[in-house]
């Protein structure tokens, strides 16, 4: 896969490989959120550099003054990891 011919996922080539729990999460071009390298180079994309954006429809229509911390992630276009929507709908402001 393309990630691999970049050599972005060269260190999680070996079927050997076990990803570990450890959260660093990285956008895919599918528009989900990995939790880290190792799951998002096992699932075969590549990065977002154009990410696909949630839209901040009529729950967040000003800026939010405060955010929860549920997560739940959202990818970004400029290619950050928003903790949920709500951090993402503010970041946009």
């Amino acid at each position: 896969t393309l990630p691999q011919a970049l050599g972005f996922c060269s260190e999680y080539q070996s079927p050997q490989t076990f990803c570990t729990l450890d959260y660093r999460p990285i956008c895919g071009t599918d528009g989900n959120t990995y939790g880290n390298k190792c799951a998002f180079c096992r699932a075969g994309w590549i990065p977002s550099f154009t990410g696909q954006d949630t839209v901040c429809d009529g729950e967040y229509q000003k800026p939010p003054s405060v955010c929860t911390k549920d997560p739940h992630p959202v990818c970004g276009t400029d290619n950050k990891t928003y903790a949920n929507k709500c951090f993402f709908c503010k970041a946009a402001w």
